[in-house]
């Protein structure tokens, strides 16, 4: 059966048996199609952005995609559900408002791993005959405004599931955008948050597992519902002098795989900050939860610097090691692993 999701989602994209015989995982086809479109810009493929240098200032632009049963389980049709503040609302429902909701910030996350301010998005959105696509508009507009982001076009049309493509461009001074590539041997990794919340959530919804208390389930189902992208956290970062920077959209483990390969470091982990209600495999593969990675040399204090700001302080997690191929957390090797799509 092909398999969209790796924690076991059902109402996948598209009714269809397919040996499970797969060629290529997403990131080995990014690896390819960087060396095909080497000569035409490809270089900058594999960053959360690409960087684009305008004279007086550089435009980041990323493209991000959002598809119904892929980055979000099956949506419950407005049409068919109590209203959100009506008696026995089911939290653990997906709405077309979440749906556009989460389009915009996952989208804009990219923008702010390259330390740079979301300026504008387009938004392509299709999805099936009957679907209430206003609805989701009203979520796409909630983002735009809680993330001072301005919606300034897009396409619409007819799909089989609810899929939204959202380009989102931002804005930095001349060579203050940060890659993820750029990090040296000797300094500190540092993370804003702790990790895991959004893959706990998603089990919560998919009732895999239960958890008694109310107030904290809530919490979890929205950081997989409703992600915040860490947009002051990335500017303060970038302005603490940071090397390098990631968002976690495919999983702490995945994206501390990413850093390290671009800047040819190893990885040495001493704690890995776990989400309350989480566990460390959710912490470590579960993805979307849209905290960012960042390094800095160890001379800097980001505790204090973030404190000052009147933002919750990072946490420091570990050090770039002269080893290329070293990933270890205590002394014990991590699996490089996380959310991949695969055809």
């Amino acid at each position: 059966m092909l398999e969209t999701w790796g924690w076991g989602l059902e109402n996948v994209v598209y009714v269809v048996v397919v040996e499970q015989n797969y060629q290529m995982g997403e990131f080995t086809l990014i690896k390819a199609i960087k060396n095909m479109f080497i000569d035409c810009g490809g270089s900058q493929i594999g960053d959360d952005a690409a960087i684009l240098d305008l004279g007086d200032q550089q435009l980041v632009v990323s493209n991000d995609l959002t598809i119904e049963g892929v980055h979000l389980p099956k949506i419950t049709p407005s049409n068919s559900r109590i209203d959100d503040f009506g008696s026995g609302c089911d939290i653990s429902k997906i709405t077309e408002r979440d749906f556009g909701y989460k389009s915009i910030t996952s989208a804009i996350s990219d923008i702010a791993a390259m330390g740079a301010e979301p300026r504008w998005v387009t938004l392509s959105l299709c999805g099936p005959v009957g679907s209430d696509l206003l609805e989701v508009m009203e979520g796409v507009k909630e983002a735009c405004v809680q993330f001072e982001c301005d919606l300034i076009g897009g396409d619409l049309s007819v799909s089989p599931v609810l899929m939204a493509s959202v380009t989102a461009m931002g804005t930095c001074k001349p060579s203050e955008a940060v890659p993820r590539d750029t990090c040296s041997v000797g300094e500190a990794i540092w993370v804003t948050g702790p990790c895991g919340g959004a893959r706990c959530g998603l089990r919560l919804i998919n009732k895999e597992i239960e958890i008694v208390d109310d107030a904290l389930v809530g919490d979890l189902i929205s950081k997989q519902k409703r992600p915040v992208p860490r947009l002051k956290e990335a500017i303060l970062a970038r302005l603490i002098g940071a090397s390098s920077m990631i968002d976690i959209s495919d999983g702490l483990a995945h994206e501390l795989d990413q850093l390290a390969n671009g800047a040819n470091v190893g990885i040495s982990i001493d704690t890995v900050p776990i989400y309350d209600g989480a566990t460390l495999e959710d912490a470590l593969y579960g993805g979307e939860d849209y905290e960012l990675i960042f390094t800095l040399g160890p001379e800097v204090d980001a505790i204090e610097q973030f404190q000052k700001a009147g933002l919750n302080p990072p946490i420091k997690i570990g050090m770039t090691v002269k080893e290329s191929e070293l990933r270890k957390i205590g002394n014990k090797d991590f699996l490089v692993n996380g959310f991949e799509a695969k055809w």
